[in-house]
């Protein structure tokens, strides 16, 4: 009953982290989004979600920012930054998987950590985003008068 319990309180936690992921995703255009930001709900899913993981958190996210804001150096550093927790996350997470049960404690810190850098990420970026990203689609037409 409590491995069941735990693997209930894991998929909450991780719903509430690719929503967090979802909303700084939306921040930025799709034409410089590595993935879909639908993606990131499979993240939740039992045994396929880690497969996932690995594509979203150190890649997905942090790859996006870059392409969308190339020449802003603190979103680059930021970006860094989630790139190297992310992948240690995914990979304590996959040795956790395999390995024992030891690997919680380090892979719930390292979440965290990644998790309370996108509201940071979020606030950084909304400015830039307000002044200048509006998806190309989105964009009005020019008039030709």
């Amino acid at each position: 009953m409590s491995l069941l319990l735990m693997q209930i309180m894991a998929v909450v936690i991780l719903l509430c982290f690719a929503h967090s992921m979802f909303k700084t995703m939306g921040l930025i255009t799709l034409e410089d989004r590595l993935f879909p930001r639908w993606l990131l709900w499979f993240m939740a899913v039992p045994v396929i979600g880690l497969a996932f993981q690995w594509l979203m958190i150190p890649f997905g996210l942090p790859k996006s920012l870059k392409a969308h804001w190339p020449n802003n150096e603190v979103i680059l550093a930021k970006s860094d930054k989630l790139f190297k927790i992310g992948l240690a996350y995914v990979i304590v997470t996959t040795a956790g998987a395999f390995l024992s049960a030891l690997a919680f404690i380090p892979m719930l810190i390292l979440l965290v950590i990644y998790w309370l850098e996108m509201p940071k990420l979020r606030e950084l970026i909304q400015p830039c985003f307000v002044q200048q990203s509006t998806p190309r689609s989105e964009q009005a037409p020019e008039s030709s008068q």
